[in-house]
Order: C-alpha cells, then sequence, then structure tokens
C-alpha cells in the first residue's frame, strides 16, 4: 500500500509530446497498390516469397507493356475460372478433364471414382520435349525396342543392370503385347509399356481425407527422369472405402468385402486404359508428323507392401499360412537358406518348351502361377492354403508384361518400404533390445537421446551431401514417426557413434551380457547398408548373380548379430514376430528381381511418394475438404495443376 502511495500522485516530468497520428494519403499509388498486395498475400497466407514474385511480375510486364493492366472496350478482369478455361481451350487440356463414375459398394454405400482418360493423359507425356529427350538410351528412338538382342543381351555376363530395359521382363512384355512392325505396314507400332504406382495418401491427421491416386509413366522414360513429377501422370482416384462405415468408426464390414469393394472401384478407375487396350491401342502424332499406333500395356505395378497385397488378394495377416505373395513358403521356412522357393531368370524360363512346363517349373520352385491365381477362383482350400482370397481381380483384364506369373510376377518388393519403413527400423529396435528391452537401462537410452543431436550436426556438417537425412524428434529410439529416409540416416549415425571409441564404451558391454559379438555385429549393420546401395546402383550380371548367395549369408549373420525374439502383444509393449517376417524374407528376392526388373530404382517408390506433394497434398488445400466431394475436386484440381505447370 505504502508503494502505490508513492506513486499515485506523481506527476512525470520531461516528457515528450505526441500528435494524435492521422494518415493523410502520403504513400502515392505505387505504394498503396503494392500494400493492398501485401494484404491479399497475408489473407490467403502465401509464403513470403510470392509477393516479390508478383510484384516482379507485374513491374516487368507494365515496363514491358504499359497497357498491359489496363482496360480497353469491353475487355473483363481475368478471373482464374475464366483464365483456365481459356489455357485450356488454347492449349488443348479440356480432354484431360476427369469422368466421374459412380460406384455401389457391397453395402448400398455410393463412392465417386474419377478417371482421366488414359490416352489423352499419355498423350501430354510424349508431347513434353523435356520429357521425350529421356528415353533410356537403350532404346532404338524410332521405335521404342530394344537396341540389342535378347538372346545376346541376356547371356552376356558383362552386361550392366541399371535401367528398365536391361531386365528381362521389358522384352517379354514387348514379345507379348506388341506385334512386330513389319505385320502392320504401313502403319508405324511401337510398344508402349507403363509404370503404375498406387498407394494411400493421406491429407488430414485422421485418415477421413485419404485417397489411393493411380499413377501411370511411359516405362521407357529412363530411370533419372523416372524420379521427376512431370514424367507421371494421375490417372485415377480411389476415394476412402473406410469414411461413414458405421458407428464410432469401427468397421464392421470383412476382408473380403472391403477387397471386393476395393477391386470394384479399381476396375472402374481403370476403365479408359482397358476400352485403349481392347480397342487395339491409340494414336499419337510425333514431332515429325508421322502418325503412330501405340499398343499400351502393363510393364509392372510398385507400392507398399500392404498395398500390393490389396491388389493381388494376397492375405493382409502376419499369422497368413504364405506370407510372401510370390511363393508358397509357410512360416516355418522363411528363415531357411538357401531359401526353399527360387525366383526365376531368363535361361530358366528359355530352357522350357511349352507353356505347361514352364508352369510345372514354378511349382517345382515353390512360386504362385497364373495357373494357381486361375485356380484360386473356384477352389477356395487352395486359395486358403496359399493365403489368397477368391475374388474378381480388377487387373486380370489388363494387358501384362509377365504371362506366366501375372501381377504376382509384376509387383517387386521395393527397397523404400521394405528396407526404410522396414529391416532398418527392426535393426535399430533390436539393438534397443539388446542395449534393455522394454523400460530397462533408461539411463543409457536417455543418454543416447542426448547426444545423437551433436552426431546429426556433425555428419551434416561434414558427410557427403546424398548422406540420408537424421531426426529424433521423438527420441532416437522412437521411430513412429520417421519418413523412411530418415531412419536410414538415423541407422547410419548409429553406425558411427558405434564405430567411436566412446561408443564402444557405451555399447560393448551390453552386447556381451547379451552373448553377442559386438565387433561382427557392426560390420553386419554395415554390410546391410552397403547391400542396399548395391542393389540400387548398376552392376553386371555376373556380380548381381553372384550376389544371391552372398544375400542369404547377409541374412543368416542379421539373425545371429541383432537377435530379436518372438513375443506377444501387451498393453506396455508392441508383438513381434521376431525375423520370422515377409520383408526379411523377401530380401532374399532382390538379386533375381533386378535380373528381371533392372536395378532397384526402376522400381523404388521414392520418387511416387514425394509426387504426393504435388499430386494430393498441394491439391488438398484447394478442396472443401468434404470427405464425400474429396476425390472428385482432388482430381479437377490436379487437372488444373497439369494445365498450369505444363504450359
Amino acid at each position: 500500500t505504502a508503494r502505490y502511495k508513492e506513486f499515485k500522485d506523481k506527476i512525470p516530468i520531461n516528457l515528450e509530446s505526441h500528435e494524435f497520428f492521422e494518415y493523410k494519403d502520403t504513400m502515392g499509388t505505387s505504394a498503396t497498390a503494392f500494400t493492398e498486395l501485401l494484404m491479399i498475400c497475408h489473407k490467403h497466407g502465401a509464403n513470403k516469397q510470392m509477393y516479390d514474385d508478383i510484384q516482379h511480375w507485374v513491374t516487368a510486364w507494365s515496363l514491358e507493356h504499359p497497357n498491359v493492366f489496363r482496360p480497353s472496350g469491353q475487355q473483363q478482369v481475368w478471373s482464374r475460372k475464366k483464365l483456365l478455361a481459356f489455357l485450356k481451350d488454347v492449349f488443348s487440356c479440356k480432354k484431360l478433364e476427369p469422368t466421374i463414375h459412380n460406384v455401389e459398394l457391397h453395402d448400398g454405400r455410393i463412392v465417386s471414382v474419377p478417371e482421366v482418360d488414359f490416352a489423352e493423359s499419355m498423350r501430354s507425356i510424349l508431347n513434353d520435349s523435356n520429357v521425350m529427350k529421356h528415353v533410356m538410351k537403350g532404346l532404338d528412338p524410332e521405335t521404342w525396342r530394344p537396341i540389342v538382342s535378347e538372346d545376346i543381351h541376356e547371356q552376356n555376363p558383362d552386361a550392366q543392370i541399371y535401367d528398365k530395359d536391361s531386365g528381362f521382363l521389358y522384352r517379354m512384355g514387348i514379345k507379348n503385347q506388341c506385334t512386330d512392325p513389319s505385320d502392320c505396314d504401313p502403319k508405324k507400332v511401337r510398344p508402349f509399356p507403363v509404370l503404375i504406382h498406387i498407394d494411400k495418401s493421406h491429407s488430414d491427421v485422421f485418415g477421413n481425407l485419404a485417397v489411393a491416386p493411380i499413377q501411370m509413366m511411359p516405362a521407357m522414360i529412363d530411370v533419372e527422369y523416372q524420379q521427376k513429377v512431370c514424367a507421371w501422370r494421375q490417372t485415377g482416384t480411389v476415394p476412402n472405402l473406410s469414411a461413414g462405415k458405421g458407428a464410432d468408426g469401427k468397421d464392421s464390414r470383412s476382408a473380403i468385402n472391403k477387397l471386393k469393394d476395393y477391386h470394384k472401384v479399381v476396375h472402374a478407375a481403370l476403365t479408359s486404359f482397358r476400352k485403349c487396350y481392347e480397342d487395339g491401342g491409340f494414336l499419337w502424332v510425333d514431332k515429325k508428323g508421322e502418325e503412330i499406333l501405340l499398343k499400351p500395356y502393363v510393364h509392372c505395378f510398385i507400392g507398399d507392401i500392404a498395398g500390393v497385397n490389396e491388389m493381388i488378394g494376397h492375405y493382409n495377416n502376419c499369422s497368413a499360412n504364405c506370407l510372401a505373395k510370390d511363393c508358397k513358403c509357410a512360416q516355418d521356412d522363411i528363415l531357411q537358406f538357401p531359401p526353399k522357393c527360387k525366383q526365376m531368370r531368363w535361361l530358366d524360363l528359355q530352357a522350357c518348351t511349352t507353356v505347361d512346363e514352364i508352369f510345372q517349373l514354378y511349382a517345382d520352385n515353390g512360386l504362385v502361377s497364373e495357373r494357381d491365381m486361375c485356380r484360386v477362383r473356384h477352389d477356395p482350400d487352395f486359395a486358403k492354403s496359399i493365403s489368397k482370397h477368391c475374388i474378381d481381380n480388377a487387373f486380370d483384364e489388363l494387358p501384362l508384361a509377365d504371362p506366366y506369373q501375372g501381377i504376382i510376377g509384376m509387383t517387386p518388393q521395393e527397397m523404400l518400404h521394405m528396407m526404410g519403413g522396414g529391416i532398418f527400423k527392426y535393426i535399430i529396435s533390436g539393438i534397443k533390445d539388446i542395449i534393455g528391452e522394454n523400460q530397462t537401462n533408461q539411463r543409457l537410452k536417455k543418454h543416447i537421446n542426448d547426444i545423437f543431436p551433436d552426431i546429426r550436426e556433425y555428419l551434416n556438417r561434414n558427410a557427403e551431401k546424398d548422406v540420408s537425412r537424421m531426426s529424433n524428434r521423438n527420441g532416437f529410439f522412437n521411430l513412429t514417426n520417421l519418413t523412411s529416409d530418415e531412419v536410414r540416416g538415423n541407422l547410419y549415425g548409429l553406425i558411427v557413434l558405434m564405430h567411436t571409441t566412446y561408443g564402444k564404451e557405451l555399447f560393448e558391454a551390453q552386447f556381451q551380457n547379451k552373448g553377442v559379438d559386438y565387433e561382427t555385429s557392426l560390420e553386419t549393420c554395415l554390410l546391410l547398408l552397403s547391400w542396399e546401395q548395391f542393389h540400387l546402383r548398376a552392376q553386371t550380371r555376373q556380380d548381381i548373380e553372384r550376389s544371391e548367395s552372398v544375400t542369404w549369408d547377409l541374412q543368416e549373420r542379421i539373425i545371429r548379430d541383432i537377435p530379436r525374439s518372438a513375443k506377444e502383444k501387451t498393453k506396455k509393449s508392441a508383438g513381434s514376430k521376431g525375423w520370422q517376417i515377409v520383408k526379411f524374407h523377401s530380401i532374399g528376392f532382390i538379386p533375381a528381381l533386378n535380373l528381371k526388373f533392372g536395378c532397384g530404382r526402376c522400381y523404388d517408390t521414392s520418387s511416387n511418394e514425394k509426387n504426393h506433394k504435388e499430386m494430393v497434398k498441394k491439391n488438398a488445400k484447394l478442396t472443401q475438404r468434404i470427405q464425400s466431394r474429396f476425390s472428385t475436386q482432388l482430381s479437377r484440381n490436379d487437372h488444373d495443376r497439369i494445365t498450369i505447370e505444363d504450359r
């Protein structure tokens, strides 16, 4: 109270007087206009660079053409809608407008399935000179067929296995789906293989606005340009079939009904592609003005393991009799080396004289063939024995490159989800369990969390540019919200730490307590990273063939040096199947897959995951975010994106 009285009657001295401020329009026309532009950018949440870009654009055009923004006569303001309509007319983009199919699901719900005309989508890529500069070097530019004959290429042990045309599936697809040029004289005919990527993308936290875009790309584009979004088109969109499904968000539908709905929707989304094939292909006029008949077919499908299992109709269950969709290996066979199943190579198929011999070859080597899939449709017991659902598959009516395994032989296990989203995670969690399972040895785990930011900083500062990004946003050993690339980076950082003298002091005693040799475990982790890079890059045929037995040795080392025990799921900890999992079994397939498809980058989905940013994430911001309209509005926004970006 005394303090209040001290200042209550105090009068300030030497205070600076201030006048009442009133704006008197002193900025001038230009400053006022640009201030309004700044307010508009701020209102719509534009990034900081957008204001500068618009200002420079206005200034440049005004200096070059003083009357460009001055209305004259009947000239009207160009709204976004009006300008897009004008551009679609000028650049012939109207045919890329999506068609909406209304599909009824098994429970009576109607979903909207957007589809873009396949031929028009592909023509828009073929007419892009920047993309067409990147046709694979191993192809004849006049015919889009491999320059080197099949026999010479496949029997050359020093042949480079890199791009898609270096795998034997590329020539197999042309032979099965495209007639010889001399048979179609005088009309020129070319094979037109396409890559198809289908994977779910989320645009909100709760998963209500989830869609699965169907992305397609001409397979003759080289693997480097395959990483660019402009080489791909979104030709269809599978909406979220789980939305509005019942009380409390619980899905009461059985797995088989969910799968039937999925294939019914995909069948609608692929209508244009299917019709184009059944009509005999589509015509395209090249730069020389020559009319060319293109024969479309699917070269391969890429996606994560769960999505591929949906496409095939394989059980998405870790307790299935056969874990892998390719083979008939039971769970007890997963950890057998060499594996019980064996992937087929070109020489194996060439040794057969009839189709029946080829199917028998697949059966003898424990693989699922098209003959098995035909039997699945009519024999529920056999279907169950190889963990397949009896469904009408939407992909059966498509032209496929592999006539012997069909879609099963055209869905390779790709590195992004198999390694970054799988094996690397399990290696880190295995090392965590060696330190202490569940909540034990928390002090050391916390210490590793504390020093990891320093490791990341030093590595990012001193390492090469292609080192994977690292992150410990939720603690180093918490991998739930990390990307596959960040998991790879964290494993690399952990290996660097374990190589240091200080890291050895931290870890070696923990490994010894578990009866695991520290040095050999560290070497195994290094070999695993090297193995991945080996299969992502160009190698000779003989080196890839030799790598098969090395891969089995590496798998045995992983089981020995990074032990993971099977355990039941509890309230406090997640369950585990140990190393008895499909991703671990699939590692052994990779050498044979590279001989069939080209190096691992040819069927890696990293670029397609990035495409989701342009095709889904950005377009989602321009929708009303209403689930029932989301897929339709998303597809239309992508049509606008193509119109704007490809000018």
